[in-house]
């Protein structure tokens, strides 16, 4: 059913013409021109969203989102998020406004709103997709050391636990602390060795027994001493990065990759940040450059990564690679989702969500929200919108062109189902297969992931049935019950989840699906070719995201194995080259 929405404005010409505008987009929606008469008419009917102007006779938009709110909260039932539009800048800037919702500010552009309104009338909101995510708040790496003591003037002996360049965490014995200290620090990096004496301020303490204390200072440096400590910190990371390698000339290669490439990228976006804090940069500018930043250290790291050609130290390298970043990436939700794994496994439905929505959910114009932006243009993520959209374009073809009276769609790892609930979202779609039954099987081991598409298709058609089976993908080749539990099937396809699976699990589930289908069915599994390397370069490199890789040959390898190349094959790529998509018709 499409997602209904109040317009409150006290201009008619205003309303018809956002009228128009969201209809055309599929969506229901009345509207009215009183803050008072909106009210009235919550009470009789829900809605997905509502968007209302601001400055209005009687009762304002602020008012009438106000009393809204109030309303649903006396009755326990869920807030209706509230976009505002105005013509008046002055009032869009008012905290008590944006904290109440998104403003657009009139003349605005129909694309962005329009976005707005489709993210949020999801079925899960960001705030409850991200409210437990643990965002970085640091600045600066953080390096953890051992056997390294340092002096609180004018005699007591501490043991330092860890350090950064913007300060260090300490443990010692004693009885007080002073509120301001003097550290004597003999650092292995520094010019001859030379201890120096470095002001720092404490910020916290902890007091872990009678006479033992923790605490954390904020070093108070000239740019000298910070360029010191910058390179202790680096020097640490980067023998962390190359302890187990034992080839000189690899260990050289390595070292100068952080100790430069590294080092060089690090300092980029500290700047960039800092830029971002004082709001002075134009925010086209600061995502331009980070890009640019970006993309150039991918380079590096493509080339770096074919020079090691060893997969255990490749490992260590992009592990101590985070840890330096992470001070920048996971300052993003997106990236620091994408990286954390909350549901335990790469790419969840939660994740991908944010990518087919496509908008950052950190604070604006932070150096978090220029990452989110950097994670959702990233290439795969642009490869993996255009995946869904073609894929939702092969089933409308599937279903309007076959003679069948009942369809029968499986989709392996579901997730979300996004690709089926924007198909069966489209009036004029429905309207076409309005005489046909369409039963659609998400079979998923997540069953968040099965309980979130079971809500988002829970208002569909008549004619288009729909059930959820929670099991391992692992499992369902193992044992012939499945090909019962499941069902023979029409469409099966797979969005994602192959790239995951060695080869000769791969080639199983390959075998047990194509078994499933009907005649004159149809399996799409979709891949990403291994020979368009960049893309897979950012989610690996920074959030530990690595695919199986293969290439074309390989698909049609794999699919000659189970029979398949007797019967129609077909391999298609995306809009943006990337993936593959791997299409059999049974004869």
């Amino acid at each position: 059913m499409p997602k209904k929405i109040l317009v409150v404005d006290d201009e008619e010409i205003v309303l018809k013409s956002l009228e128009k505008l969201l209809n055309k987009e599929g969506y229901d929606v009345v509207t009215t021109q009183s803050g008072k008469e909106a009210l009235e008419i919550i009470k009789k009917t829900d809605f997905d969203i509502i968007i209302t102007d601001i400055k209005m006779a009687e009762m304002d938009g602020v008012e009438t989102a106000i009393a809204i709110r109030k309303y649903f909260k006396e009755r326990n039932k869920p807030e209706v998020p509230v976009v505002f539009i105005t013509g008046y800048s002055d009032l869009a800037e008012q905290k008590h406004v944006q904290k109440l919702g998104e403003v657009f500010i009139k003349p605005f552009d129909n694309e962005e709103l329009i976005e707005d309104v489709k993210i949020k009338t999801e079925i899960v909101p960001y705030k409850e997709i991200y409210k437990g995510l643990q965002i970085e708040r640091r600045f600066s790496p953080r390096v953890k050391t051992e056997g390294l003591f340092i002096k609180l003037l004018p005699d007591v002996e501490a043991n330092i636990i860890n350090i950064s360049e913007t300060g260090i965490r300490v443990e010692y014995k004693g009885s007080v602390l002073p509120e301001d200290i003097l550290l004597l620090m003999n650092l292995p990096t520094f010019p001859l060795k030379q201890s120096i004496k470095i002001p720092a301020k404490i910020v916290w303490c902890e007091r872990l027994s009678e006479d033992k204390f923790q605490f954390g200072a904020n070093f108070l440096l000239d740019k000298d001493r910070l360029s010191q400590i910058r390179d202790f910190i680096f020097d640490n990371f980067t023998k962390k990065a190359t302890s187990e390698i034992v080839e000189n000339d690899l260990k050289i290669k390595v070292e100068n990759f952080f100790k430069k490439t590294v080092r060089q990228y690090y300092e980029n976006l500290l700047v960039l940040a800092q830029e971002t804090n004082t709001r002075k940069l134009d925010p086209g500018y600061i995502e331009q450059r980070l890009t640019k930043f970006n993309n150039d250290f991918l380079l590096e790291c493509e080339d770096i990564e074919k020079k090691i050609d060893n997969n255990f130290y490749i490992k260590k390298v992009k592990q101590v690679f985070r840890e330096i970043m992470g001070c920048c990436y996971y300052k993003s939700p997106i990236t620091k989702i994408a990286y954390d794994r909350p549901r335990g496994y790469p790419g969840d439905f939660e994740l991908f969500e944010m990518i087919y929505n496509n908008k950052p959910i950190a604070e604006k114009n932070s150096i978090g929200f220029y990452c989110d932006k950097l994670f959702l243009n990233s290439p795969y993520a642009i490869a993996a919108r255009s995946r869904k959209n073609k894929m939702k374009n092969i089933l409308q073809d599937f279903i309007e062109n076959s003679n069948l009276p009942t369809i029968r769609l499986l989709n392996i790892a579901c997730g979300s189902s996004r690709e089926i609930r924007e198909l069966f979202s489209d009036p004029l779609f429905l309207s076409v297969i309005s005489n046909k039954e369409i039963i659609f099987t998400g079979l998923d081991n997540d069953k968040d992931a099965l309980e979130f598409s079971k809500s988002a298709l829970s208002n569909l058609p008549l004619n288009v049935k729909t059930r959820f089976l929670h099991e391992n993908v692992l499992n369902v080749f193992r044992d012939e019950k499945y090909f019962d539990i499941i069902g023979k099937q029409d469409i099966i396809y797979i969005l994602g989840l192959t790239e995951y699976l060695p080869d000769r699990i791969f080639k199983r589930l390959l075998n047990f699906l194509f078994q499933l289908l009907n005649k004159k069915g149809m399996l799409v599994v979709t891949y990403k070719d291994k020979d368009i390397t960049f893309p897979s370069v950012g989610p690996d490199w920074v959030s530990d995201w690595a695919f199986i890789k293969r290439g074309k040959d390989d698909l049609i390898k794999a699919a000659k194995e189970i029979g398949a190349d007797e019967h129609s094959l077909k391999i298609e790529k995306e809009g943006t080259e990337t993936i593959f998509f791997l299409k059999i018709i049974k004869s």
